[in-house]
């Protein structure tokens, strides 16, 4: 059974952190122009670029993917957040999780910034979920889905490989 698990797990990572590497930025039109997103999480990054909007991301942290973002400023380091820095950067949205404390996202909510906190993700139903909400925010909902129903037959395909019993 524990190695099941295992199998699943790393298919998940697999999964999603390939697809990060080979999906194409899809120019959508209707997208919303001018949203101005900070990422203060690494695997929230690769969900943006993954949607296509990195464009949209103006900060990100040192553990992001930097080469993908050309209109990103570094705003934060493994530990220590700039909120100054984020606040001259003028977000529309900035995007945190468990790894952000919850002072900085309490010092950015007085500044008025909207903060969408997202816990990190624990199985691979989450990650769907998550991929799903940062869709609906980043104006990218149909993308989102595509994506998620994409994942969701890669992992039944590798499942249906592995031997019952």
């Amino acid at each position: 059974m524990n190695k099941k698990i295992a199998l699943i797990v790393a298919a998940i990572i697999l999964i999603f952190s390939g697809s990060c590497n080979t999906e194409q930025p899809e120019n959508n039109a209707s997208k919303d122009e001018g949203l101005r997103i900070v990422s203060l999480t690494p695997s929230i990054t690769k969900q943006l670029i993954l949607l296509g909007v990195e464009d949209d991301v103006v900060g990100h942290t040192s553990y992001c993917p930097e080469e993908k973002l050309k209109n990103s400023e570094l705003v934060a380091s493994a530990t220590e957040v700039n909120i100054e820095k984020i606040a001259t950067l003028e977000p529309d949205l900035v995007l945190a999780s468990t790894l952000t404390k919850e002072k900085v996202i309490n010092n950015l909510r007085k500044l008025d910034i909207t903060v969408k906190y997202l816990e990190m993700p624990k199985s691979f139903e989450a990650i769907c979920r998550q991929m799903n909400t940062i869709g609906e925010l980043a104006g990218r909902a149909d993308k989102a889905s595509a994506i998620v129903k994409k994942q969701r037959e890669k992992l039944d395909s590798l499942q249906s490989t592995i031997p019952k019993g």
